[in-house]
């Protein structure tokens, strides 16, 4: 009898990206077995996942995850490890030495990941990279955040800040500050959840936000690339993308590979960047070295991040990706449109662009005619973000609509 075909743990099967992940996987013919803290995970509902394991959180019990993901790995035959969240990275990152020597994670070193999350970290890669960054400062206070914005906000042209925790992504945990004035005090709030936030000055309003993603293997090779625009987003002034459209953009792809270079990093990328409209330039915002909110529409436009990293990861070099489709649309409408729509309501904005065609291929990531079980889980699921002591906070700002 032959034996079966090796099978692709995945973790962090709670998310939308990571169940995207894994019908990409399954329709491209791996076996999937999910792995998530909680049994309403929507991903445990997919049909492309062969086994579901429940395990300890690997934020708050990191070796006994790591133990209950070795023995998942043995019991099914699993070869390759994909995580989505930054904990999970993190986790995974800081006990490989204590993974079966068989057992591949689709993540390149520990020095690049740790580089590349940490946002106080980025200019000093953007200048190596030669990518533009909007002026960023570390304060160790929020006296001397306020006199440095002070500072800035005296030079022509100085727009407001954002207090960004030097960890995370889709605007989770932001503040904006509209002037030096305040920005002290908002330094210190953002400081009691997230220590030792940055202070990055904004970029004007009025240019399109575009994702770079790309997989660089340890060589610093491209081997695939994608960009995006934002179309929508909730928080309505700055968050994760709830309409998004593929678009060509070589010379932000390239970007985003040189900064991975730079960190040293080798594995998934996602770099965002935002277009000052006074001058053209796009200006690093943040850079997220894992699988991204939008990447349901890299797959629909033709390249399988997934599968391309778990080629990857085996050290199987991927096939040459053919040019994606610029123009292909996907959505977030559970809750993340709707949220939207009801922040631009509360602003006395009738939000019309929610209810025209969009051209997406569906509603919603989570609805697909195909794989429609884990919509199902879908209330379930929103119940578990506030059961999940590491995730009540998220839940609780993506009610309220602050980042």
């Amino acid at each position: 009898m032959p034996r079966p075909r090796p099978g692709v743990l995945v973790c962090d099967a709670y998310w939308r990206k990571t169940l995207v992940a894994i019908r990409a996987l399954g329709r491209a013919g791996e076996r999937v077995v999910a792995a998530e803290r909680t049994a309403s995970a929507p991903g445990f509902f997919s049909r492309h996942a062969r086994a579901r394991v429940v395990t300890p959180s690997p934020a708050r019990a990191p070796e006994a995850f790591i133990d209950s993901l070795l023995d998942a790995a043995r019991r099914h035959a699993c070869d390759v490890v994909l995580a989505g969240e930054e904990d999970t990275c993190a986790t995974l990152l800081r006990f490989r030495s204590r993974l079966d020597p068989g057992l591949r994670l689709c993540l390149g070193p520990a020095g690049g990941f740790f580089s590349l999350s940490d946002k106080s970290r980025l200019p000093e890669l953007a200048a190596a990279a030669g990518v533009p960054i909007p002026a960023t400062r570390c304060p160790k206070s929020g006296e001397e955040a306020g006199r440095m914005a002070a500072a800035e906000g005296a030079r022509p042209g100085g727009a407001g800040w954002r207090i960004k925790p030097r960890r995370g992504s889709g605007g989770r945990g932001q503040r904006r500050a509209a002037g030096a004035a305040t920005a002290g005090a908002i330094w210190e709030s953002v400081h009691e959840i997230s220590p030792g936030p940055i202070l990055q000055e904004e970029v004007p309003p009025g240019g399109p936000t575009l994702g770079a993603s790309v997989l660089i293997d340890e060589s610093g090779a491209l081997l695939a690339g994608f960009a995006h625009r934002r179309l929508r987003e909730y928080p309505v002034e700055g968050g994760s993308s709830t309409l998004r459209e593929s678009v060509a953009a070589p010379e932000l792809i390239e970007s985003a590979a040189r900064l991975c270079r730079a960190a040293g990093w080798a594995g998934l990328a996602m770099a965002e960047f935002k277009q000052d409209p006074r001058t053209g330039t796009f200006f690093l915002l943040e850079v997220n070295p894992r699988l991204w909110g939008s990447l349901d529409c890299a797959i629909e436009a033709g390249v399988n991040f997934p599968a391309l990293a778990v080629r990857w990861a085996r050290g199987d070099p991927p096939a040459p990706v053919p040019p994606y489709r610029p123009g292909v649309r996907t959505r977030w409408l559970l809750p993340g449109d709707l949220l939207h729509g009801a922040a631009r309501l509360a602003r006395g904005e009738w939000p019309a662009d929610l209810f025209r065609p969009h051209g997406t291929r569906s509603l919603d990531e989570m609805l697909d005619a195909d794989d429609p079980r884990p919509a199902f889980a879908l209330v379930p699921a929103l119940a578990a973000l506030w059961g999940v002591p590491e995730w009540r906070e998220r839940g609780d700002r993506l009610v309220r609509g602050r980042g």
